[in-house]
């Protein structure tokens, strides 16, 4: 830079800083509210090099009534109803049914109980759900003669995986950000434990993001609402084909063909568009992926993975 330029750089006064954009996240859902749901869930095979396999896609419905009781809100789960049914699978074998049933089923939801913050403290209705949940993985022919697929149903339907899929999305939605005080654009992470397939604790690096504040409504024009990520990545060190049992319930090496080298990547992205002020949500986007990667005896670089994408509108009855 020369002298003159120099100077008039010095004698320039100097912009002022942009504000900073603090927000302050709190679970204050009205007293009573009624939302409608649209659930969408798609699935994208991932095989690379070669075509994909078609996408596989289904879409339902359901309301959520939340009532306050003192320092409790019930959240109930009622009127589901199938908008939209999965292809049924080709195979006749009781195990690939009983994926293809649980993706039907994964919807259904017990009354969720939480506190003033938003965790919750109780699920209603679990026996229930239960019931109704067995009846459709009994009704699978075959299903009975099938031992691996008896266990199978036993696990998915235990208390333990109930409150697991039913606490999920409400946790990556409402609980964790309850009490946040941020600014947008600000991002957060931290170390945590997680079950894996195989039962044991999984390592996993999360990162909380306050986004950007967006419309609240498709369209809209005023960003009353604020975008949340919350980003999971397990951490794989060491052994992929081990990583791989532990976190997807199967070993590549049998499964995909993939050498013991393989790498595997596994990421889950938690999208929720909400009212910062209640915590109330307008749109959930919850994305799972994997991937295994290795190059073949002919130097040809291969992945094989899933992406599965479940979309969530809420819309406000009453």
């Amino acid at each position: 830079m020369n002298h003159l330029l120099l100077g008039v750089a010095l004698l320039a006064p100097s912009l002022p800083a942009l504000p900073a954009d603090s927000v302050s996240l709190r679970f204050a859902w009205p007293d009573h509210v009624v939302l409608g749901v649209e659930r969408s869930f798609e699935r994208e095979e991932i095989r690379e090099p070669g075509p994909a396999p078609a996408l596989v896609g289904s879409a339902s419905r359901f309301v959520w009534t939340g009532t306050r009781t003192g320092d409790r809100h019930r959240i109930a789960f009622s009127d589901f109803a199938q908008v939209k049914e999965e292809a049924e699978p080709t195979s006749r074998d009781p195990l690939v049914q009983l994926e293809h049933v649980s993706r039907a089923v994964e919807p259904l939801l017990p009354t969720l109980i939480v506190d003033a913050a938003g965790q919750p403290v109780d699920l209603e209705g679990v026996e229930a759900l239960r019931t109704r949940l067995l009846g459709r993985y009994e009704s699978i022919p075959g299903i009975a003669e099938d031992p691996q697929a008896r266990q199978l149903v036993q696990v998915i339907t235990s208390d333990q995986m109930i409150a697991q899929r039913a606490l999920e999305d409400w946790n990556r939605m409402v609980q964790v950000w309850h009490g946040v005080d941020a600014e947008v654009g600000d991002v957060q992470e931290l170390r945590g434990d997680t079950g894996g397939a195989a039962g044991a604790p999984v390592e996993n690096v999360f990162s909380y993001t306050l986004e950007s504040r967006v419309p609240c409504t498709p369209g809209g024009e005023e960003s009353s609402c604020i975008r949340l990520i919350v980003a999971q990545r397990p951490r794989i060190t060491g052994n992929a084909r081990a990583a791989a049992q532990m976190l997807l319930g199967f070993d590549f090496v049998d499964g995909l063909g993939a050498p013991p080298s393989a790498s595997l990547d596994v990421r889950n992205t938690f999208t929720t568009d909400t009212d910062p002020e209640t915590l109330l949500p307008v749109r959930y986007v919850k994305e799972k992926t994997w991937t295994v990667s290795w190059v073949d005896a002919e130097g040809a670089a291969r992945k094989v993975g899933r992406s599965d994408r479940w979309t969530y509108t809420f819309s406000r009855i009453k």
